[in-house]
């Protein structure tokens, strides 16, 4: 199961999480902690441009006919990522969490 986590919307180009990165971050281990096996944290966005990912998102699942695999939502997100940047600007920052597999180490 992918929870996604989604900042309010922005008028004008999208933003970093900035000061809301922590919080995000504590809510998205919290979701794993749960039970959730990825999380998506997806930054300030102009409507448009957070409808475009809820839209990418939904068709990578149905094209995978299940939850997607853990390289498939890595190059998704890298995707969208550029494709969402503003003209001559970095790409535009999520965050992506993963659940540990049982016996995988914690270190690192």
């Amino acid at each position: 199961m992918l929870a996604v986590l989604q900042a309010d919307p922005v008028d004008g180009p999208a933003q970093d999480l900035g000061e809301q990165r922590d919080g995000f971050a504590s809510l998205a281990r919290d979701e794993l902690d749960a039970g959730v096996r990825a999380v998506l944290v997806v930054p300030p966005l102009p409507d448009d441009q957070a409808r475009q990912v809820v839209d990418a998102v939904r068709q990578g699942i149905a094209e995978h006919r299940r939850a997607l695999a853990p390289s498939a939502l890595v190059a998704l997100v890298a995707r969208l990522s550029r494709t969402l940047a503003p003209r001559g600007r970095p790409a535009v920052e999520f965050m992506l969490w993963f659940a540990r597999r049982p016996g995988q180490d914690g270190g690192g």
